[in-house]
């Protein structure tokens, strides 16, 4: 994960550093975002088809020569635009294929009772590297130049694959059908596809978890974009208050994911329910605060909702899915990112017209609604343990 968030900001630096254009970094995050959606599903299928280590490993492997070769071309001087365009569309690939069975696997390595724990801790991990990482490759970039900051990177991948060889491998949950490597494996593979969506629709449990993960995605972290146009408008401020406040929001989620993992598995249902009510309650107080220490405080528990949401749906739907089945429905909630930036389109669209302190707040305001909604209409995932 450090080299991953990493990768973001140094690429981000870099493609403005050589083009100057807003548009260029827009294509760049298109690039990386394209693959990830379009590869997620198959990704579903290789955890269920293969061992989950393995996948993870090769991954690893695959990003290690990713950021190695950047490395190289940025230290002889001969890094271009579209090289980074390729290695952010190679990135995008490369999450969208391993994501599926990284999250799948902890079921495997802890089981089923320490999954909340585990999942939490995760989480807490995804958020340290969230405050540190991209701080770090900033100053590796303006210290030690691209170059440096890319084989550092790959030193990260290497750390990642000698820690991950040390994990047991468990055996695959499905290993019928002909190798996915051959044509005929590649066709199966995308019937298993099918089988997953259908799965999906039958398990009401996986279901209940999905439909609301969905719509807190959608509502309740399209507010990341916009930020910087709501630090420039309401603030005056610049990127040192966005970073601010960015990490503010990680210490939340890591306080909140912390307090998770020493929690019981109990009344998980009504803590997801709880956790996206938090989420949309800080967003609501946060768009309505003209101060930025009262803003910050506000931030604080937007990263506690989303810690929970995140934390907690991840656990229900491990818990809740067939091993066979497991890893393409941790695909199907990878797909909640691409949410993200559905939300995030239409949330901007909504400020330029009222305002970006009216769009969030009303972004929030459906979030707590879809929320309330959840906890009335939707006994099932109310009563989840």
């Amino acid at each position: 994960m450090s080299a991953v968030m990493m990768q973001i900001l140094v690429r981000g630096f870099l493609v403005f550093d050589l083009t100057g254009s807003f548009a260029a970094l827009g294509v760049l995050s298109l690039a990386s975002a394209v693959p990830q959606l379009l590869f997620g599903f198959y990704g579903g299928v290789l955890a269920d088809r293969l061992p989950k280590k393995h996948v993870v490993m090769v991954g690893q492997v695959v990003g290690f020569a990713n950021v190695a070769l950047m490395g190289v071309l940025a230290t002889v001087g001969i890094l271009e635009y579209w090289h980074l365009v390729l290695s952010g569309a190679g990135s995008g690939l490369l999450v969208g294929m391993m994501m599926p069975a990284r999250q799948a696997m902890v079921h495997e390595v802890v089981g089923g009772e320490r999954l909340m724990n585990a999942v939490s801790l995760n989480t807490s991990a995804m958020n340290i590297t969230q405050i540190l990482a991209p701080s770090i490759g900033g100053v590796l970039f303006a210290t030690i130049g691209a170059g440096g900051a890319f084989f550092v990177m790959a030193g990260c991948y290497a750390f990642a694959s000698v820690a991950l060889a040390f994990v047991p491998k468990a055996p695959p949950a499905k290993s019928d059908g002909p190798p996915l490597r051959s044509v005929e494996g590649f066709r199966s593979g995308l019937r298993d596809i099918g089988d997953g969506f259908r799965y999906v629709r039958r398990n009401s449990e996986v279901r209940a978890v999905l439909v609301l993960s969905f719509f807190v995605a959608l509502l309740g972290s399209a507010y990341l974009p916009i930020l910087p146009g709501f630090v420039t408008e309401v603030f005056d401020g610049g990127a040192e208050t966005l970073g601010l406040l960015t990490s503010v929001s990680a210490v939340g989620s890591l306080v909140g994911a912390l307090v998770l993992a020493s929690m019981p598995d109990r009344r998980r249902g009504l803590l997801l329910i709880a956790s996206s009510v938090i989420l949309g309650a800080g967003l609501l107080a946060f768009s309505s605060s003209n101060l930025l220490w009262l803003s910050g405080l506000f931030m604080v528990f937007v990263g506690i909702g989303q810690a929970g949401r995140q934390s907690i749906s991840n656990t229900l739907l491990q818990a809740y899915s067939a091993d066979a089945y497991r890893g393409r429905v941790m695909a199907v909630f990878m797909t909640q990112f691409s949410m993200m930036s559905l939300g995030a389109f239409l949330i901007a669209m909504v400020a330029g017209v009222v305002g970006v302190q009216w769009a969030i707040a009303g972004m929030a305001v459906g979030l707590i609604a879809v929320s309330l909604s959840a906890l009335v209409a939707m006994p099932r995932l109310r009563a989840l343990a």
